[in-house]
């Protein structure tokens, strides 16, 4: 059972990075993330690609696509989630994405505590919608 992100904008940052990640980003409610899980800075989150638009065209290409965020710096009230560089140039740059705004809806199933590498499942009971 995921966090389902729907209707994310994906954004562009020119402010510092974590390690690995793009210059593009979502964000979430801090609440249903980073402070439900006790996620950090650079830590990974996991998840696949379940509807993808720019300017109201699908992009079929992209959508079943498993896609890698890592957790910025965290706000009093939402998280920004990188793209990881990887997957920004694989399934996005490669298609022709390069412009925002690109609207994306995820599940995000697993996240990835760095340094340590343990791996945390998401909301197991139910499916919990942003």
């Amino acid at each position: 059972m995921p966090l389902i992100v729907e209707r994310a904008y994906l954004g562009r940052s020119y402010a510092a990075l974590p390690p690995e990640a793009s210059r593009f980003y979502i964000s979430i409610p801090a609440s249903h993330l980073s402070e439900a899980y006790e996620l950090k800075f650079g830590d990974k989150v996991l998840g696949e690609i379940i509807d993808a638009e720019v300017e109201g065209v699908k992009l079929s290409d992209i959508i079943g696509q498993k896609v890698e965020f890592i957790l910025g710096p965290t706000g009093a009230v939402y998280d920004t989630l990188y793209l990881s560089q990887r997957d920004w140039i694989e399934k996005f740059r490669e298609y022709g994405i390069v412009t925002t705004p690109v609207q994306i809806s995820l599940k995000i199933e697993e996240a990835i505590r760095g340094p340590s590498g343990e791996r945390i499942k998401l909301y197991t009971k139910r499916d919990v919608k942003v």
